[in-house]
């Protein structure tokens, strides 16, 4: 029986060495993508991008490469779903690069739902050389303030695969059957928390899943990302935004209990001297005390 097929879509800006990673990692997969979409908001240089493109099609892998002129990752995810052919969509960021059997066990996953209900699954992204004991607090911290867990209405039963467990929400690199994607963009209007935003519409339709033996290593390349503090500010902007559109009053004001306790979970990590957390922290305060700024994408100069 054929496989289903998967396409890349990968939004980038500047990062041509955390690119080229990426796409040696795709290229290495041991369930190939068909083909490999790459969104550029930058300006890559033609003889690298010429080169990957040979490598890509040497491999039997088609490749798209476009350039546009609106800035930010959810346009350059919604013009990759456009373009995207494969059965499945899995969307990475640029600085990330998945384990050789990542794509084969999310698209495994897919293909092994008994109910037809599973339109999206994600795997497991950590840091180079897997998440320490405080990554690990963190992370079930992070779960667990999560409080938008609220649930657009759809599907409730359904029987999910072995080995995967159902997820509220999905983060920025996941699996998503096409066929779900018809009907559904990503906001472009939001910077941070598209991902979860786009999930939680996708969950009217069908099941979420998670698969926790798919890792991506996630680098978290400098170049292109704002400060921790400006980091803070969008991501309780566009949280709130979301928790609203989706579920109205209720939805924005248990967003707003979530994001002041990650705010005091963030203050109490720089008890180990991470400064980082502090300015997130604050971030996310002055983002949660100013819902009514402006929030989503911002002209990139």
């Amino acid at each position: 029986m054929s496989r289903l097929s998967w396409t890349a879509a990968v939004p980038t800006r500047d990062r041509p060495a955390s690119l080229a990673r990426l796409i040696d990692a795709l290229l290495a997969q041991q369930l190939p993508p068909r083909q490999i979409v790459i969104i550029d908001d930058g300006e890559l240089e033609t003889g690298l991008v010429d080169g990957w493109a040979e490598r890509a099609r040497s491999a039997g892998v088609a490749w798209v490469y476009r350039r546009k002129e609106r800035p930010g990752r959810s346009v350059s995810r919604n013009l990759a779903i456009d373009l995207a052919d494969g059965d499945a969509v899995i969307f990475f960021d640029d600085d990330c690069e998945p384990v050789a059997d990542f794509a084969d066990r999310l698209i495994a996953a897919l293909e092994a739902d008994p109910t037809g209900l599973l339109v999206a699954v994600e795997g497991q992204t950590q840091p180079p050389g897997g998440p320490d004991a405080r990554g690990r607090l963190y992370d079930r911290m992070i779960r667990l303030f999560g409080l938008w867990r609220l649930r657009p209405r759809g599907p409730r039963g359904g029987e999910l695969p072995p080995g995967v467990e159902r997820a509220d929400f999905l983060g920025g690199v996941c699996a998503v059957r096409r066929a779900a994607l018809v009907d559904e963009r990503f906001d472009p209007e939001l910077t941070y928390g598209e991902d979860r935003e786009l999930s939680q519409r996708l969950s009217r339709r069908g099941l979420l899943g998670r698969v926790g033996g798919a890792v991506c290593v996630h680098h978290e390349e400098a170049v292109g990302r704002v400060g921790r503090f400006a980091l803070g500010v969008r991501i309780a902007r566009n949280y709130l935004r979301a928790q609203a559109k989706l579920f109205g009053p209720g939805g924005w004001l248990l967003g707003a209990v979530g994001l002041l306790l990650w705010s005091l979970m963030e203050l109490g990590m720089t008890l180990g001297g991470r400064i980082g957390h502090a300015k997130l922290s604050a971030g996310l305060l002055v983002g949660l005390l100013t819902p009514t700024a402006r929030a989503g994408e911002r002209k990139r100069q």
